[in-house]
């Protein structure tokens, strides 16, 4: 289960490690009916599909990333959906991949 994390500047999601995958599986599987359902050309039953996709996408980036691994799979996927066309999401999702990069790089030097 998810919980926002009021205690930082940015909208953060707390979740378990396996989460990200799972939140992944989920994203693309909501991507992949809409896909579907828009190719078939009917948009009435596409439009709450998409809903769907958007929800599971923010769902996805907004939790935090684990390693360095699933950060630049989570940047992939930015790039691949093109957020940084009007997502609506698109300021926090990036406020919390710059800082899951900031803890994964200051971990790294650590070890």
């Amino acid at each position: 289960m998810m919980a926002l994390n009021t205690n930082t500047p940015y909208p953060r999601m707390v979740q378990s490690a396996g989460a990200n995958e799972a939140d992944y599986r989920a994203f693309r599987k909501a991507r992949a009916i809409w896909e579907l359902i828009t190719a078939a050309g009917d948009e009435v039953a596409a439009e709450p599909l998409f809903e769907a996709y958007a929800d599971s996408i923010d769902t996805y980036l907004l939790a935090p990333a684990s390693n360095a691994a699933e950060l630049a799979r989570k940047l992939r996927v930015v790039r691949d959906e093109e957020l940084w066309r009007g997502w609506n999401m698109g300021q926090e999702i990036f406020s919390v991949l710059a800082e899951d990069a900031r803890i994964i790089a200051l971990a790294d030097v650590a070890a």
